[in-house]
């Protein structure tokens, strides 16, 4: 009877998972091996490891310092979302207080760890154990049953069993290894596998159980991952070295996937595939490129600002990351497949950087932010990505995802999507680069609105930067009213001073070491705003790090639309002295001839 529902449940509801598990392997036949490979989801080194763990013990959730420990009675409550964060849901059903007391274990061998993170495991085990019985993916579980924190749960579990085997009671390894069985089969059914940097972390948990407990299953299981491993990889990095991810932060994280897997291979005594070489070689190369002089990432997608810097001379010694062989390097580079260009005038730390994007590979980690830039000189972030908040406020969310909190082009504050473009309607047009000076141009079609976008971006020395932005609309019904050019500036600035003359409007700021002008030519009719954010106007914000908001400022300039189109021509500056309108009419001169003569 009890077959026959569960046969039921699975034809009623066609997306659930089943698996057809056999008996128990018996305890004496399973080992646990290559404990090298294991990957440590918390590291006995991480710095907080000692206080967070002794509120574990304590019976306190306790995860980072970004929440404050959340106590609990004689049970923990598995439902429970006292922050009302996915985030803190998550590390709760990944099991993360199992990896944090493992890796005590490690810095004091006090058995005490071992026997609260058996505890928690056999807590959850007991909440959770109609899932076991039915062998059904459950829809009410989800945040249990979520590939990242299945994939994690593996892994800290793993890691518990790495460390501390010897003091286990048979009873207690038995239903470590039988959780663990379980977690391997629902790790490698296709039903459960997702995309992205998720995918992999599900090949790597079941790559990992493959290899250090000798399941049945393991030899199955592990072709399977590792087969995965070489689609998905394929798949989510560009063959220019990029992943796809769309954030300087996942696109390090991915990274960081790749020379785990790279690793695995090497413990194993396995020969590292080429592939995987070949994708090493092209992300550290980007890595090298997108990496400020100041050692931090332009805030593309999901990518928070972090006050420390990103060493990678360090991390990645044995790679690109040397100086001698950065400064053999050309100073900028351009990936048309992937969508992003960076240019700098050296690799020095007053160094000039420009980062462009453009790109709809996929909407993982993706902001709408198509046409936008960064730009970053002696040390000071000039224009500036608004960056990223973190998943729980959704109305900041919101806000930092939106194309108005990026410094690009629209129309009316219109959202440009991501998701809705066609094959080819996102592209960088065309691009060169030259000893004094480079040019880049992108465009968007963004034809679920009757809009197209298009950018040209000509970079003259270190001061100069000559903006030809295109707007235009094929709207049926009404018309949009204005053109919107948008930038975000940098921290430091102070409130910029508008003076406008007969052939041109101008806008001032300075920041500590530099002064930034934005010249508009053939302004006419057009509109300023400036944005000074505080806690009641968004326009503005940036993000100062998970959660946390920095009050910034943002100008936006508007022209009205004639005949469905219009333009802007816009010179920003970092130059001392003032442009003359002499000197912007020959840089427009220059544009019309280096650009307009390589279309």
């Amino acid at each position: 009877m009890k077959y026959l529902q569960l046969v039921l449940v699975c034809i009623v509801f066609s997306v659930t998972t089943c698996y057809e598990l056999e008996e128990s392997q018996d305890l004496k036949d399973l080992v646990f091996k290559n404990r090298d490979i294991i990957k440590k989801r918390v590291s006995p080194r991480t710095k907080d490891v000692d206080e967070v763990s002794k509120e574990i013990l304590n019976n306190n959730l306790a995860f980072s310092n970004k929440w404050d420990p959340y106590p609990y009675g004689e049970k923990i409550e598995w439902n429970i979302d006292p922050y009302k964060s996915t985030s803190w849901t998550l590390y709760l059903q990944s099991l993360k207080m199992v990896g944090y007391l493992s890796a005590q274990y490690e810095n004091t061998t006090d058995i005490i760890y071992i026997q609260k993170a058996v505890e928690i495991v056999r807590e959850w085990h007991n909440n959770y154990r109609k899932d076991y019985e039915l062998l059904v993916y459950p829809f009410h579980n989800r945040s249990v049953w979520d590939d990242h924190a299945v994939a994690n749960r593996a892994l800290n579990i793993s890691h518990l069993i790495s460390v501390s085997e010897e003091h286990l009671s048979d009873e207690d390894l038995k239903l470590l290894f039988e959780i663990l069985r379980f977690h391997g089969h629902w790790l490698s059914a296709d039903s459960n596998y997702t995309r992205g940097n998720h995918a992999i972390m599900i090949n790597r948990a079941l790559m990992q159980l493959s290899l250090t407990i000798n399941f049945k299953e393991s030899s199955d299981w592990f072709k399977k991952s590792n087969k995965r491993m070489e689609i998905q990889f394929k798949n989510d990095v560009t063959s220019e070295g990029v992943s796809i991810e769309n954030s300087a932060f996942y696109h390090r994280y991915v990274l960081e996937l790749l020379l785990d897997l790279k690793k695995t291979y090497e413990k194993m005594n396995m020969e590292v595939p080429t592939w995987v070489l070949n994708i090493e070689t092209g992300m550290k190369k980007f890595l090298v490129y997108l990496l400020k002089s100041n050692g931090h990432y332009p805030l593309f997608g999901d990518t928070y600002y972090q006050n420390n810097k990103m060493d990678h001379f360090k991390r990645y010694k044995d790679s690109i990351f040397t100086l001698d062989r950065i400064e053999q390097l050309p100073k900028s580079a351009v990936y048309p497949k992937s969508g992003y260009a960076i240019f700098r005038n050296s690799w020095d730390s007053n160094s000039s950087y420009i980062a462009f994007t453009n790109t709809s590979l996929s909407t993982v980690h993706k902001h709408n932010d198509n046409l936008s830039f960064t730009y970053f000189k002696n040390g000071e972030d000039l224009i500036v990505d608004a960056g990223h908040i973190g998943y729980e406020d959704k109305k900041l969310r919101k806000y930092f995802l939106s194309t108005i909190s990026h410094s690009t082009i629209t129309a009316d504050g219109l959202n440009i999507e991501n998701g809705r473009f066609k094959e080819d309607e996102v592209a960088i047009d065309n691009y060169d680069i030259f000893a004094d000076y480079a040019y880049i141009s992108g465009s968007v079609d963004y034809s679920h609105k009757n809009i197209f976008l298009d950018r040209t971006m000509l970079i003259i020395g270190d001061s100069i930067i000559y903006l030809h932005d295109r707007i235009s609309h094929k709207k049926i019904f009404g018309n949009y009213k204005y053109a919107n050019q948008i930038f975000n500036l940098g921290r430091n600035s102070n409130r910029p001073e508008k003076i406008k003359d007969t052939n041109f409007t101008v806008l001032k700021t300075e920041f500590e070491k530099n002064d930034l002008s934005f010249y508009q030519l053939d302004f006419g009719d057009g509109r300023i705003e400036i944005f000074e954010s505080d806690s009641t106007q968004m326009r503005g914000c940036n993000s100062d790090g998970y959660n946390i908001l920095f009050y910034g400022k943002q100008l936006e300039f508007s022209k009205p639309f004639h005949n469905k189109a219009t333009e802007f021509h816009t010179i920003i500056s970092t130059c001392k002295k003032d442009l003359t309108w002499e000197q912007m009419l020959d840089y427009k001169k220059m544009y019309e001839k280096k650009y307009l003569q390589n279309r």
